[in-house]
């Protein structure tokens, strides 16, 4: 019997220090004060579930990129053209190699799940997602990677038939750059209704003060009652320059009432947004409203940012200094927006720590988690489904 005890540890969802027992990977006992005087004294460092990165990209994840920036359209299409010289033979090869990579990041910097955004068509064909299923069975005890997958138009039988090998977890969708984005939100919220599937869609990500799909995503989700099932990735137009208060405030009253989740894509944005202007969405009202807001990577060392080391405790910080969210109570809001609230929208029913759970968590060199977020970095212990994780250096 394999047995571990750590003392004097401050356990995120626990007040007051705690001592911990893993035996054979569960943990058995949670409690203030455990019998005995054998073990670890962490001395007060936190022990966290292990993050939750509830958007990326994995397929794009280390396309080589250009120098020169560009558009959220043009860093796109430098994606695709790098796809389509790649023989169709060793496009799944070529997927998995990249992504792997990123996967070996997050899991040194702490990350336990990963959503990742798949492309569908065109050259890339379904090659994506059988690259995530040969990922799934080479990480299944160390991450739990999510599927997030549009139905492109052309693609219904087979998106059919991946729905049914269980292959897909949300029904993803580009809403806002489809020419008719009330006809794209009806086709998208009528498939979560066919298939039970929860959306993941990336809204209004623009510079333009206009938010029109996304108070019509809103309506829908209501309309529909897939309140709490619908996160709306990046939103940047909610914030944009022009756009008046009374559309904001209504927009955002209508968030809570659909219950729908949003992700920051901080980085990503600051990146791709024009020079004159590169604000993320309104994280501060959001989350002052009581809108679950996420923190994720989105895309990494690729055209559409060639940045992004899958750390969420680097991008946490840069969010909090973005927003300008500080001090002990705004801080550990933060850290809840890469542990609970992205396992929230990943609807993910088993997180957390308690007593009778397989051990996954990171210890992290701090003492509270605004101080994690400050310091950055600082994973020091990681478990990953009851076994001690060891994972590659940093690339």
């Amino acid at each position: 019997m394999a047995r571990t005890v750590f003392r004097n540890a401050n356990v995120i969802g626990y007040t007051g220090r705690q001592d911990l027992e893993i035996v054979d990977g569960v943990l058995v006992r949670i409690a203030p004060t455990l019998p005995g005087t054998e073990g670890t004294d962490l001395k007060g460092r936190v022990v966290s579930p292990r993050f939750v990165d509830s958007h990326m990209h994995l397929d794009k994840a280390m396309v080589p990129c250009d120098e020169d920036p560009c558009g959220l359209l043009e860093a796109i299409r430098r994606s695709m053209t790098y796809f389509d010289a790649i023989p169709a033979d060793r496009l799944v090869e070529n997927i998995t190699q990249r992504s792997d990579r990123l996967i070996q990041m997050a899991l040194r910097a702490g990350t336990g799940t990963i959503k990742t955004n798949l492309t569908i068509g065109g050259a890339l064909g379904w090659a994506s997602m059988e690259s995530l299923c040969l990922l799934r069975e080479r990480y299944r005890r160390t991450m739990r990677l999510l599927s997030a997958v549009p139905c492109e138009v052309g693609e219904e039988e087979e998106f059919d038939r991946r729905v049914k090998a269980g292959q897909i977890d949300f029904i993803a969708g580009y809403p806002s750059l489809a020419r008719d984005f009330r006809r794209e939100l009806d086709r998208i919220f009528a498939l979560a209704l066919k298939y039970d599937l929860p959306i993941d869609l990336h809204v209004d990500e623009s510079d333009q003060p206009n938010i029109d799909c996304f108070l019509y995503l809103l309506e829908k989700t209501i309309q529909t009652g897939l309140s709490g099932r619908v996160t709306c990735g990046h939103l940047t137009a909610l914030s944009a320059p022009g756009l008046s208060e009374d559309e904001v405030k209504r927009a955002i009253e209508l968030a809570v009432r659909a219950e729908v989740s949003v992700t920051t894509l901080t980085s990503c944005n600051l990146y791709l947004m024009s020079d004159a202007r590169r604000d993320p969405t309104c994280v501060k009202r959001l989350m002052e409203a009581g809108v679950p807001v996420s923190i994720a990577s989105d895309n990494a060392r690729d055209p559409l940012r060639p940045y992004g080391n899958a750390d969420l405790l680097q991008e946490a910080l840069l969010t909090a200094q973005v927003h300008k969210l500080a001090g002990e109570n705004q801080l550990t809001q933060v850290f809840r927006m890469i542990t609970e609230n992205p396992a929230a929208n990943c609807l993910i029913s088993d997180y957390g720590l308690r007593e009778g759970c397989r051990a996954d968590f990171v210890l992290l060199d701090a003492q509270s988690p605004a101080q994690a977020i400050l310091r950055g970095g600082g994973v020091l212990l990681r478990y990953a489904d009851g076994s001690l994780l060891e994972t590659e250096q940093p690339f």
